[in-house]
């Protein structure tokens, strides 16, 4: 027997090219299912799959034509090992590739039949050009044959250029492919009146498949990954509408107010007002309830039957900036945006003034995650290599979809030791807390003591303000993880970083084992005064910790003492100051290293979500 090890890609570029969540969604669950029907092909062909575990994977069940479900998450990654015959080795590599491709392309038919039904006068024969040219041969698939892993990564190494011109406006979600049209010469006015009247026609039968007025104008690739939810062209069913970003941003502003009017039932009529409002605006309600479980609980409640309008509501318009007429989705009469624009802040004022519910977050999170050192671990354990796939399956489908749920996250993908998710700025680092405690204990559960002692896991988590372009985060995340948490910290770690409108701010990392400081500057941040927080970023008071003084504790505790608000006692302020030491000083490295982004960390995420207290959030 032989083992054949199979990849293909490209991933981040893939995944990472998205303006929605929807795309993010649809290019992370592509790759799984595609390699569903690449791993498919080779268990057909007698082959076997050594790494992942993929006996219990429900996309690999509904490939293999399995019990019929709801499938809406990404299990499987694009790289694998099979053992298979020696004599038939090729054959099977060759066969696995061809069916990739075949899956690809008829999916990416299946879009195309959309179109030609929905939007046929648009579609001559430059469209269908540009079409073929950027579906075929679009992904790259290598495999080889070897005991050791990392053969594949030589292999990679050795590029087949394929050059494809690219030529006139490029698609303004990947940057890099000509955006599909009707023209082979176009300028970009040509271009954005063609798309105009393209999504004007896709979002009549598909509510906010494309933004309108020509503002998106998207490649093949692209295109498909917009549309195939739309099609729904798998033997399961897939989300046709995805929570945004505006939505998770929101999402814990809108519980703490329905949780609230459970006490003030007067809440609920301002409720009602204004989903009353958006109604008439005719903006479009999502079926979002079945997103989020807890959702249903909340629904279940609802005496003026507004509640389950009010969550359908995308969280964009809990905001008056979004009420732009050129993005806006509704009816588009001055008097109606103006109106609309003017309910969304009457309804956060009054949440505020009346019931001290502060206004709604405009920051969500993006978790990644990763095992760390997962190729070296593999070669350097292959007779436990079972062992260590069954703790994967653990960790990936049995306690990662739960602990995401419970913590109000969307899990976009969970596969082996990598997962992608969206969640609650309050609720991100808890949640990647509990994963990694997770993945620790699936590791202690099926692998010898000496796996265990090297099974760690790191994440990067990234705060960003919902109008930030998602593909954008997406990369800094993965930048944030690979090089952060993993290189600079030293693994087994996290790092955070916070996105204003005109980019990060603050970056902070520290191994999991000290996040016991932070929870506890978070429960005690109220304590310290204002004048304080302020002033440890003075210039005279950097100068002495950044010189390496080795009594800091003593300079914090004095900082504390001459703040006058609340008045400290010498105890009190030598706790705080000791909270404080643990949270701005590390040691890593042999080196000692100051990082005084942490209690601003913590700063902005009281300021973001005061609120988070109300429903028990850690």
């Amino acid at each position: 027997m032989n083992k054949l090890h199979f990849t293909f890609g490209p991933v981040q570029g893939f995944v990472s090219q998205a303006r929605r969540t929807m795309d993010l969604f649809s290019g992370s669950f592509l790759l799984s299912y595609l390699a569903a029907i690449a791993i498919k092909a080779i268990q057909d062909a007698g082959g076997a799959i050594v790494f992942p575990e993929v006996v219990k994977d429900p996309l690999l069940q509904g490939v293999n034509g399995g019990e019929k479900r709801f499938i809406e998450v990404g299990s499987l990654p694009n790289r694998f090992e099979a053992s298979v015959t020696q004599e038939k080795t090729e054959d099977i590599a060759r066969t696995a590739a061809r069916a990739l491709e075949d899956a690809w392309n008829n999916l990416a038919g299946e879009v195309k039949k959309l179109l030609d039904k929905e939007v046929c006068k648009l579609i001559n024969n430059e469209f269908s050009k540009i079409w073929d040219r950027q579906i075929k041969n679009f992904w790259e698939i290598n495999w080889v044959v070897g005991d050791q892993p990392r053969l594949l990564d030589v292999r990679k190494n050795i590029r087949n250029f394929c050059q494809l011109q690219e030529p006139g406006e490029k698609c303004t979600q990947c940057g890099e492919r000509q955006v599909l049209g009707n023209a082979a010469k176009a300028d970009k006015k040509e271009v954005r009146r063609y798309w105009n009247r393209f999504s004007k026609k896709v979002n009549g039968n598909h509510a906010l498949t494309f933004r309108p007025d020509g503002a998106e104008r998207l490649c093949a690739v692209c295109t498909v990954k917009r549309l195939v939810s739309v099609k729904q062209p798998y033997r399961w069913k897939v989300p046709e509408h995805y929570p945004s970003v505006s939505t998770m941003a929101t999402l814990t502003w809108k519980e703490v107010v329905i949780k609230k009017s459970q006490e003030h039932k007067d809440i609920l009529k301002e409720v009602e007002k204004y989903v009353q409002v958006m109604e008439e605006a005719k903006l479009p309600f999502s079926d979002l309830i079945n997103a989020f479980p807890h959702w249903k609980e909340l629904v279940e409640r609802d005496e003026f039957g507004v509640i389950e309008k009010f969550l359908r509501l995308d969280g964009e318009w809990l905001f008056k900036e979004s009420f732009v007429k050129s993005e806006f989705p509704g009816k588009k009469d001055d008097l109606t945006i103006a109106k609309a624009r003017k309910a969304a802040a009457d309804f956060a004022k009054t949440m505020k003034e009346k019931w001290q519910i502060e206004k709604p977050s405009a920051f969500f999170a993006l978790l990644v995650m990763d095992g760390d050192r997962m190729g070296k671990l593999l070669s350097g354990f292959t007779h436990d290599s079972a062992k260590i796939s069954q703790a994967l399956v653990d960790f990936s489908i049995e306690e990662v979809p739960k602990i995401i749920q419970g913590y109000h996250g969307k899990l976009i993908y969970a596969g082996g030791d990598d997962v992608l998710a969206l969640l609650p700025v309050d609720k991100a680092l808890p949640c990647a807390k509990t994963i990694a405690k997770a993945y620790k204990n699936a590791f202690d559960k099926r692998t010898p003591l000496e796996i265990q002692e090297k099974a760690t896991i790191s994440a990067g988590i990234v705060y960003a303000h919902h109008k930030t372009p998602l593909g954008v985060l997406l990369k800094d995340a993965h930048e944030l993880l690979n090089s952060v948490a993993k290189e600079e910290t030293g693994r087994d770690a996290f790092a955070l970083r916070v996105w204003k409108r005109n980019g990060p701010i603050l970056t902070y990392s520290r191994k999991w084992k000290d996040i016991i400081h932070l929870e506890q500057l978070r429960k005690d941040f109220k304590n310290y005064p204002n004048r304080f927080l302020y002033r440890f970023r003075d210039l005279s008071l950097l100068k002495e910790i950044t010189w390496g003084n080795d009594d800091l504790q003593s300079i914090l505790t004095a900082a504390l003492l001459k703040s006058r608000e609340p008045k400290l006692d010498r105890a009190k302020a030598e706790e705080l100051a000791r909270i404080f030491y643990m949270v701005i000083s590390s040691q890593e490295k042999e080196q000692k290293r100051l990082n005084l982004d942490g209690p601003l960390f913590i700063r902005f995420i009281s300021q973001e979500v005061p609120y988070a207290d109300i429903i028990g959030t850690s």
